[in-house]
């Protein structure tokens, strides 16, 4: 193909940017459609010449020692009926009845404010994470909470709260009733049911002693929570906070004390602390393979953080043979929906990029608002198959061209990226 059209157009060995599409003979027209999927699959500038290195492939090649995953929860892991159905945790009536108010608010905002991303699923999401995130966003959108609604690196790109318009009468109807059970759950935290689940694995499970933990949430304000019923628990055990800007912090007890990031991260590795709540905007560069036990207080809705927040404990220098990965949410809520057909719709797209693409999650919103039964029928499946990336290499190394992708000395930026992908093919 690439020899056709060198050809029709003139061009000598050196050039890099070939004839318009248009400009091409009619039968190489024809022969370049046939083509072009596998083309731009195996020939893209990215594919050619980078090599993306996944635990799967080091692993199957013997290049990194395996470190298994064992998924919770489970119903071998007894937990209580009342806390776990099997699927997902139980919600209690009050923590019901704000849930329901919150996707009729987020319904109605969505109507209304169509272009708004992720600020109409705000309230949905952040109760879905915590009672404590969801009553703070609940009385900020009710305008009684002073400060930014949505902190700065919580934010999804696409989105700028100023442009945000204030609830109307209905919506405000809607948000107070959220508030109000949000408070009966808050003042009785504890039956809160994730901070049970967390607290069972520690204690019950062994994970305190045996293998310490680090629990991820995307707001500081779950963060938070978790680690005040941590210390009330265990109130003999440090406990810290990692999270962005200076906000990070150590408690032990009622005792708290700012702490930096890097202070946290050497405490972790000499074994003084055994249990840290973080953040994701604080997340890549923590490396706390010290630790055995990952658990997700709220599961993002793009899997490359998941991924993110495992790879923090499964990663070399990890001496253990197996990690433990909890990951809580709630039966029967829109995140039991998301997460079905995240699975089942887009693990191919990830697979080959490592995320889901930009510009994909405000017409994912729009659907779950709609209909979160449609969601399932967001993306067609396609036959699983090894990524592109990953065949160019084994197809190198079995055909002995002599790349030597052990020994790569050089590392792309973005810039790198961006201006290497406006060249021609």
């Amino acid at each position: 193909m690439f020899r056709d059209i060198r050809s029709d157009g003139g061009l000598k060995t050196t050039d890099v940017v070939g004839p318009r599409y248009d400009d091409l003979r009619p039968d190489i027209r024809g022969e370049f459609l046939q083509e072009f999927a596998r083309l731009a699959q195996r020939h893209n500038p990215i594919v050619r010449r980078i090599v993306r290195r996944t635990r799967p492939m080091l692993e199957e090649r013997g290049l990194l020692k395996p470190i298994g995953v064992i998924t919770h929860p489970r119903p071998a892991d007894g937990l209580p009926s009342t806390l776990f159905d099997g699927e997902g945790l139980v919600m209690g009536l009050a923590f019901t009845a704000a849930y329901e108010a919150a996707e009729q608010f987020s319904r109605l905002y969505a109507t209304r404010q169509p272009g708004a991303g992720f600020l109409k699923t705000i309230l949905l999401r952040r109760i879905g994470s915590s009672a404590r995130a969801g009553l703070d966003t609940a009385r900020h959108l009710l305008d009684r909470l002073d400060g930014a609604g949505i902190p700065e690196d919580e934010r999804s790109d696409e989105d700028d709260p100023k442009d945000a318009a204030p609830p109307d009468l209905g919506e405000i109807q809607l948000l107070r009733e959220v508030e109000r059970n949000l408070v009966s759950v808050v003042d009785r935290s504890d039956i809160d049911p994730k901070v049970e689940v967390v607290l069972h694995y520690l204690r019950d499970g062994g994970w305190l002693e045996t293998n310490g933990a680090i629990i991820f949430s995307q707001y500081l304000a779950t963060a938070e929570w978790v680690a005040e019923a941590l210390c009330a628990e265990f109130p003999d055990e440090p406990v810290a906070v990692y999270a962005g800007g200076s906000a990070s912090f150590v408690q032990r007890g009622s005792d708290r004390r700012s702490a930096g990031r890097e202070q946290i991260k050497a405490s972790v590795e000499r074994g003084n602390i055994r249990l840290v709540c973080a953040t994701d905007a604080a997340c890549e560069g923590l490396n706390l393979q010290r630790l055995g036990a990952q658990v997700n207080v709220d599961l993002p809705w793009n899997p490359s953080r998941l991924v993110q927040r495992k790879g923090r404990v499964q990663r070399i220098g990890q001496a253990r043979d197996n990690i433990h990965v909890l990951s809580l949410r709630y039966a029967g809520t829109v995140e039991d929906d998301v997460y079905r057909a995240l699975s089942e719709r887009f693990g191919d797209i990830f697979s080959v990029l490592g995320q889901l693409p930009d510009g994909f999650e405000d017409e994912w919103i729009t659907a779950v608002l709609r209909d979160r039964a449609d969601v399932r029928n967001f993306s067609q499946r396609v036959e699983r198959a090894r990524p592109p990336m990953e065949l160019r290499y084994l197809r190198d190394v079995a055909n002995d061209k002599g790349h030597d992708w052990e020994y790569t000395e050089r590392v792309l930026s973005s810039r790198d990226l961006d201006e290497w992908m406006r060249q021609g093919w």
